[in-house]
């Protein structure tokens, strides 16, 4: 319980005295631990990373419905920003999608424990929660994150893979490929969107 406590209030940034008093206290283990909880708990370069998306953007969304045919295309904002303290990024979409209204919103996490990016999904279209985890290439600029998420129109599971590429400071492409379930085992492309920043 002492090192939750102390861990808190370092997390929070609150109490530094205490925890200054307090760690002199602390046999070896319980200092190695301490440092353990500080670097799972502390944001680093992927936090920033995440941190480059936060801002207000014009999104441009085209949705293949079915392989082959022209996509359906939709316009709506999207809003980006960093929660508890950098540690967590959060966006929303709000427009039209299909000719009916649309809500959509992720939060995505970088562990640091698990060294990867997770995020989870939700949107007025569904009732799930999808989830995908994943990391970003070489570059810096590729986020590349998979999943298993429902397929409703076979009663089964597709595989999902989401590909965020950073072209500049104020434009983002996704993509999305589906496989199997009604997909078939090739990947298949069914949406991309254009993000621009908004000045």
């Amino acid at each position: 319980m002492l090192i939750v406590g102390l861990s808190v209030l370092a997390i929070l940034g609150t109490g530094s005295d205490l925890v200054g008093q307090e760690k002199s206290q602390m046999s070896k283990e319980e200092q190695e631990m301490m440092k353990k909880w500080m670097d799972y708990s502390t944001p680093g370069a992927n936090h920033k990373y995440l941190e480059s998306f936060v801002g207000e953007w014009d999104a441009v969304a085209k949705q293949w419905m079915k392989p082959g045919e022209p996509p359906v295309t939709n316009e709506m904002p999207m809003k980006a920003k960093m929660l508890m303290g950098g540690r967590y990024l959060k966006y929303t979409l709000k427009g039209t999608m299909m000719d009916m209204p649309f809500d959509g919103m992720s939060i995505t996490a970088y562990d640091n424990l698990e060294k990867k990016f997770i995020s989870m999904w939700i949107d007025s279209m569904g009732t799930g929660i999808y989830m995908t985890e994943g990391t970003l290439d070489k570059t810096g600029k590729i986020r590349t994150e998979t999943g298993l998420w429902n397929d409703i129109a076979s009663d089964g599971k597709a595989r999902v893979k989401m590909v965020y590429k950073t072209v500049d400071n104020d434009t983002v492409l996704f993509e999305m490929y589906m496989s199997g379930g009604i997909y078939g085992e090739a990947e298949v492309k069914t949406m991309e969107v254009t993000y621009t920043r908004k000045k």
